[in-house]
């Protein structure tokens, strides 16, 4: 079960053999079905994945493991039964990083800061340094506009993980498209192309926030 959870990651089709395999000999092993259930919600069958998660959850009401993933389907249809689900997840399971990252990442969507950092707060009791706690750490800190801090938090994460797409964003310095001005952008062009596609992001450094803008 160890090697398809690291395949789930490459989308090896060796996992199915692997899930296979291991219901073939307990058809109830729950860390399995879930592992298909996750599978097939990463190849779109989020209807037949979910089934196996309500399957599970009939069954053991507070598998905190089931309880995030399901969170995780919701999370862009139903905010309010996703925070449910993750905060269930939490009751069960307090140090399951899963279950604080889906509340984090909720929060910061919706740019809802006070809860934010309510459940950062938690995460940090829970999971004190962990990469997770200190990556929604360097989020907090480029929201409040403390690039150096965010940076100093990304650096030691990304030896850990050089090619994450998210911690590159923290990176100093930072990638050219985070740094545009008004200079870069021929007034011509955009006045004549009938549409006009600009690489930037919330977390891009003044002028580039207000030229993209």
């Amino acid at each position: 079960m160890a090697y398809a959870r690291a395949d789930l990651r490459e989308g090896n089709d060796k996992i199915d053999a692997a899930l296979t395999q291991a219901l073939r000999a307990d058809a109830q092993y729950a860390p399995a079905l879930l592992l298909r259930a996750r599978l097939l919600v990463s190849r779109r069958d989020t209807v037949a994945g979910l089934r196996i998660v309500d399957d599970l959850l009939q069954r053991t009401p507070d598998d905190a493991e089931a309880l995030v993933l399901k969170g995780e389907v919701l999370a862009t249809t139903d905010r309010e039964a996703s925070a449910a689900l993750f905060q269930r997840a939490l009751a069960s399971s307090p140090r399951l990083v899963a279950a604080h990252a889906g509340l984090l990442n909720r929060d910061f969507s919706a740019n809802d800061m006070a809860p934010f950092r309510a459940h950062l707060d938690a995460m940090r009791k829970a999971r004190p340094g962990h990469p997770r706690t200190r990556y929604f750490e360097a989020r907090l800190a480029l929201q409040t506009g403390d690039v150096k801090a965010a940076s100093d938090i990304a650096h030691p994460l990304l030896k850990v993980a050089p090619e994450d797409p998210e911690l590159l964003f923290y990176r100093v310095p930072r990638a050219p498209d985070m740094q545009l001005r008004p200079g870069d952008v021929d007034a011509g062009t955009v006045r004549d192309v009938g549409v006009l596609w600009v690489a930037g992001s919330a977390m891009a450094e003044e002028p580039a926030r207000s030229t993209i803008t």
